[in-house]
């Protein structure tokens, strides 16, 4: 009965109908917490695990494909090592190897090349600067956007 009692003090709070999850939510929680059970499910099916999961052996290969294509553009590049921080900084002293592709741009400044790619037609591109370079981490990049992500850079550089 006293448990009763302050259920019903939560049901009548204005945020009890704000929070209320709906049965979309319920499956596709059920879904992901399914994908858990088994590890290698979980890493195909949750594209940030697949990222996490990613060993660093293919992502230098990665990261050279991408700088071959940008360098296909007429775009100066290098494939660097890198560091990433694991969920943007909310796990600051885990720190993940990885490769990036570092674009030195030619016609403007490198503030300049990640603003007009972030706001870069329909799909932006987000890397990031790190010692006056623009960064391209093909940790969180999918291969089939290479191409797409080439051209933008070419165009962004102009």
């Amino acid at each position: 009965k006293g448990k009763k009692k302050y259920l019903d003090v939560l049901k009548k709070h204005p945020l009890n109908r704000a929070m209320r999850v709906d049965k979309m939510t319920l499956a596709a929680l059920e879904a992901t917490l399914e994908s858990y059970l088994e590890p290698e499910r979980a890493t195909r099916e949750i594209p940030t695990l697949r990222m996490l999961a990613v060993d660093p052996a293919v992502l230098k290969v990665r990261a050279d494909s991408l700088c071959e294509m940008l360098r296909e553009k007429g775009v100066i590049c290098e494939v660097i090592p890198e560091q990433d921080q694991v969920g943007g900084g909310s796990v600051p002293t885990q720190l993940l190897p990885t490769w990036a592709v570092a674009v030195d741009p030619q016609s403007v400044t490198v503030d300049g090349l990640e603003e007009r790619l972030r706001k870069h037609s329909d799909t932006p591109i987000v890397g990031r600067i790190n010692h006056d370079r623009y960064l391209l981490d093909v940790r969180t990049l999918w291969e089939e956007d290479f191409a797409y992500i080439a051209q933008a850079v070419k165009e962004a550089d102009l």
